[in-house]
């Protein structure tokens, strides 16, 4: 019952002895697709209520939650998510927001760099990009949308759409199978049992 009363919240969890607070992310919405949903978007930057420009959540020091919950609800019955017992097939990883933070640092792109590269985005359109990335990524337009870096290729991308939410996030992913590798906690889950 928890996930479907908390879900987009902050929670604090004792688990083996260790407390966490964690950010709860689940995929509400592309659910029973051919492909399991590849990654979630992480904040890089995000407008506040007055439009002005702000840090987002992942790279935010000044957030209580210091860990990311990200839950892939891969099947449900009969195509819905009305409730926890409507999952047949999920997944679930806990991650530092520190070792994502890390992961990305080592690929060359630091914290610095990347709000460098949001603040591009949005206010330039990213034809800067290029230039801050001393030429390794360029921005690229493509369905509404600005894109740095390939997901696939790269190990991350970072997407910037100015019209499908209020706050226009610039967003970083990061594959799917890199946030488990970094989780401190794992877990599959099903109907009957997590394992």
């Amino acid at each position: 019952k928890l996930l479907a009363e908390k879900i987009f919240e902050i929670l604090e969890l004792n688990y083996k002895g260790k407390k966490y607070t964690i950010d709860l992310k689940a995929n509400t919405d592309y659910i029973n697709q051919e492909k399991p949903l590849w990654s979630f978007v992480q904040e890089i930057t995000t407008l506040n209520n007055n439009g002005a420009p702000i840090i987002g959540w992942l790279l935010n020091a000044n957030l209580e939650n210091e860990y990311l919950s990200f839950m892939w609800i891969d099947k449900t019955k009969d195509d819905k998510l009305t409730c926890a017992e409507d999952i047949e097939s999920a997944e679930i990883a806990i991650v530092k927001k520190d070792k994502i933070i890390n992961y990305l640092a080592n690929l060359g792109m630091t914290r610095d760099l990347l709000l460098s590269i949001a603040f591009d985005l949005r206010y330039h359109n990213g034809e800067n990009v290029e230039a801050l990335t001393d030429g390794k990524y360029k921005a690229v337009s493509q369905y509404g949308r600005i894109y740095v870096g390939n997901k696939y290729k790269d190990g991350f991308g970072i997407v910037f759409s100015k019209t499908e939410k209020n706050e226009q996030p610039v967003n970083v992913m990061v594959p799917r199978k890199v946030l488990i590798g970094l989780s401190e906690i794992h877990n599959k889950i099903t109907p009957d049992f997590i394992y």
